[in-house]
């Protein structure tokens, strides 16, 4: 994917979480994609187990993916504030120096970055990028590192999928107990 034309810089984009939680929240669009390391980053920093973790914080959810859908493990939303489960009532994150790859690489997104119009409208939404804040200068090869690896996460989660016939619940036995509840 060729960004560059979006952004319109060589030198890269200057940007800085301020940890204001509006991605986090309802005022955000999206779903926050869990891969198998985050799972066990976040398990590990909060001395749960995944199963534990599936069942209290996460919910499955069928995403495009290369003109398919398939399973794909979210963060809950707070069902009262339809913010991220693990945002705290001052907006901050529970897991912030463990968050999930697709926090800690936002806004770089293939998404954010797929043309100008989408690129514009991030850039307004988020506090991180004003000019009164001095934030770190992701360079063009930082960006695209963000982008190869988002893509390196999405066919790895496909490739073990098509590996467990597609089935989130032979990866992760709790979850057909969970599948078991909603019906």
């Amino acid at each position: 994917m060729d960004f560059r034309h979006v952004i319109h810089s060589r030198r890269g984009v200057r940007f800085h979480c301020i940890s204001c939680g509006r991605c986090c929240s309802g005022e955000s669009e999206g779903l926050v994609f869990l891969y198998r390391d985050d799972i066990r980053t976040i398990t590990t920093y909060l001395k749960i187990s995944e199963a534990d973790f599936l069942l209290t914080y996460c919910d499955v959810v069928d995403v495009a993916y290369k003109g398919d859908y398939v399973p794909t493990i979210i963060l809950k939303l707070n069902a009262a504030t339809s913010n991220c489960i693990l945002q705290k009532k001052d907006g901050t994150c529970l897991i912030y120096p463990v968050r999930p790859f697709q926090c800690a690489s936002f806004p770089f997104w293939q998404l954010n970055l797929a043309n100008e119009q989408a690129w514009v409208k991030i850039k307004k939404a988020c506090p991180g990028f004003s000019a009164k804040i001095h934030g770190h200068l992701y360079t063009i090869d930082e960006i695209k590192a963000f982008l190869d690896k988002e893509l390196q996460l999405e066919d790895g989660h496909s490739h073990l999928l098509e590996q467990n016939d597609f089935k989130l619940s032979t990866i992760y036995p709790c979850l057909e107990k969970k599948k078991q509840h909603r019906t």
